[in-house]
C-alpha cells in the first residue's frame, strides 16, 4: 500500500464482504471504469476532507514504491479503507506514515504528527456537517463551532502523551504505541474514511464523540463552549454517559446568583460544570454524582477536572482519597460553596457560595496530573455554564430525600431555587423532616 513496502514486509489487507457493494459503487463513480487517475479522486473528495489530509491520501494511494503512478487499481483503493477500519494498529500507522510522505525506516517530526492529526479533525467535522449527522447539528444549530484555534489545541492535547521535553521527532513504534491508546483519535479517523468510501457517514461512530445537545432554551445568549471542548470532554466521561448533554444553567442567561445556580443543577444526575474566569481561562470539572447538598464528599471515582483555555489537559483521580465533590450551603462550621478535589481550603476547584469568587490551589491530591486550573489562585468568575450528561432513565435515586414516594420527587422538594434562596438567607422549610414515610 503506497509507501509503506518496508514496514515490516507484506501484509494482506481484508475488507469486510459487506462493504463491497459500496466501496464498487464509490470506486466506478470516482473514475467510471476500471481505474482512478488522481485528478479524479482529488475533484471527487476535495470538498469533503481537508486538503492536507486530501494530499496525504493521494500520496500513500498513488505513490508506490518511490515512483509515482497514473492510476490505480480497485484491489489498492479499497486496501488503504481496510487498513483504516480493519483492527490492526500496525496498519494504520502505516498510513499515517504514508500520508505524512514519510518513510517508515524514518522518524516523524512531531509537529507534522499534529498538522496531520488536526487535518483528520478538521475532516471529521466537515463530513459530520455534509452528513447531517444528528450529533453535530444539535451543536451547530444552537450556534456553537469548531474553532480553527481551538481544534489546534485538541490536536496538541491527543498528542501531548507522546511529546517529551525537546521532542522533535518520533519513531515508528512511538506513534504506533501513542494510536493504540487514543480511541477518540482512532474512531474519528475511522469515522472520516467510512464517510469517503461509502459516500456517507456511519451512524454509529458520531453517538461515541459527540452527545446530542438538549434543552437549549430559545433565548439568545453568548455560547461558552466550542464543539472540540465538548468533545474533548465527553470523550472522559463513563461510556454511558456520552450519547446527550443537557443544559441546565448559564450565568449569561439565568444570571449571577448561587441560589439560581442551585435551583437548575440540584439532583439532575452527574453533571459537568464550566467555569470562565476574568483572565479569560476556561476550565471545570465532571461530577460523576447528582449535584446534592450534603456535609460530606460524595461521587466516584470516575469524577475529573481539565483545563480548555490556554490549553487542553485533564486530570483523572489518583485513589488517593475520595474528596470528588462536596456542595453544602448555610453552615458556620463548614466550607459553602461548590468544591472538587483536595480539601477545606486546599481545592482543586472551588465556587463560592458568595456568588463571583473561586479559588483553585497550586497542588490537588486528589487527581493526578493536577495544575492550577484558573490564571490565578483566587479568581473572580466571569460566566459558569453546567451541563448534565448522559439519558436522564440513567439517573437513579440516591438517597431517599430525593425521591419520593413512589420513585416521584416529593412535594417538599420542588421549587428548588426557591428553597436554596431561602437556605442562603437562613429561613430552611420547618416541613423539612415531616416527610411521609416510604411504603
Amino acid at each position: 500500500m503506497g509507501n509503506n513496502s518496508g514496514k515490516p514486509g507484506e501484509r494482506s489487507i481484508r475488507v469486510n464482504e459487506a462493504d463491497l457493494p459500496d466501496l464498487q459503487r464509490v470506486f466506478e463513480q470516482i473514475g467510471g471504469g476500471k481505474k482512478i487517475k488522481e485528478h479524479e479522486l482529488t475533484n471527487f473528495w476535495s470538498s469533503h476532507i481537508s486538503q492536507y489530509l486530501l494530499k496525504g491520501i493521494c500520496h500513500c494511494l498513488f505513490v508506490q514504491d518511490n515512483h509515482r503512478v497514473q492510476t490505480i487499481d480497485f484491489k489498492t483503493f479499497i486496501e488503504l479503507y481496510g487498513a483504516i477500519v480493519g483492527n490492526d494498529i500496525d496498519a494504520k500507522t502505516s498510513v499515517i506514515f504514508a500520508c505524512t510522505s514519510t518513510c517508515t525506516t524514518s522518524d516523524m517530526p512531531y509537529d507534522i504528527l499534529v498538522k496531520f492529526v488536526e487535518s483528520v479533525i478538521n475532516s471529521f467535522y466537515k463530513l459530520q456537517h455534509i452528513g447531517s449527522q444528528d450529533e453535530y447539528i444539535s451543536w451547530e444549530k444552537n450556534g456553537h463551532r469548531a474553532c480553527t484555534d481551538i481544534v489546534s489545541r485538541f490536536a496538541e492535547h491527543l498528542t501531548h502523551d507522546i511529546y517529551k521535553k525537546d521532542t522533535k521527532t518520533l519513531n515508528y513504534d512511538e506513534i504506533e504505541k501513542w494510536l493504540a491508546f487514543n480511541p477518540a483519535f482512532l474512531k474519528m479517523f475511522e469515522s472520516v474514511f467510512y464517510h469517503l468510501y461509502h459516500n456517507r457517514p456511519n451512524r454509529n461512530y458520531g453517538k461515541e464523540l459527540l452527545p446530542v445537545c438538549k434543552d437549549l432554551p430559545a433565548e439568545k445568549f453568548p455560547k461558552l463552549l466550542d464543539m472540540s471542548q465538548v468533545l474533548f470532554v465527553n470523550s472522559g466521561i463513563p461510556m454511558e454517559y456520552r450519547t446527550e448533554w443537557r443544559f441546565l444553567f448559564s450565568s449569561m442567561l439565568h444570571g449571577e446568583s448561587f441560589s439560581t445556580l442551585l435551583g437548575k443543577v440540584l439532583h439532575k444526575g452527574p453533571s459537568v460544570i464550566f467555569v470562565q474566569d476574568e483572565d479569560g481561562y476556561i476550565f471545570g470539572g465532571f461530577a460523576s454524582a447528582s449535584l446534592t447538598l450534603s456535609p460530606n464528599f460524595v461521587g466516584t471515582e470516575n469524577a475529573f477536572l481539565f483545563g480548555l483555555t490556554p490549553r487542553m489537559f485533564s486530570c483523572t483521580t489518583t485513589g488517593y482519597n475520595d474528596h470528588y465533590q462536596y456542595l453544602n450551603l448555610h453552615q458556620q462550621t463548614m466550607p459553602n460553596g461548590l468544591g472538587m478535589g483536595g480539601q477545606f481550603d486546599y481545592w482543586g476547584l472551588w465556587l463560592d457560595s458568595e456568588y463571583g469568587i473561586g479559588s483553585s490551589s497550586e497542588s490537588c491530591t486528589t487527581f493526578k496530573g493536577y495544575q492550577q486550573l484558573s490564571g490565578k489562585k483566587n479568581f473572580k468568575i466571569r460566566n459558569i455554564e453546567v451541563w448534565a450528561v448522559g439519558d436522564p432513565k440513567l439517573h437513579q435515586p440516591e438517597s431517599d430525600d430525593e425521591e419520593g414516594i413512589g420513585g416521584g420527587r416529593s412535594i417538599l422538594d420542588k421549587n428548588a431555587e426557591d428553597k436554596a434562596m431561602l437556605e442562603m438567607i437562613g429561613k430552611g422549610q420547618h416541613s423539612d423532616g415531616l416527610r411521609e414515610p416510604q411504603e
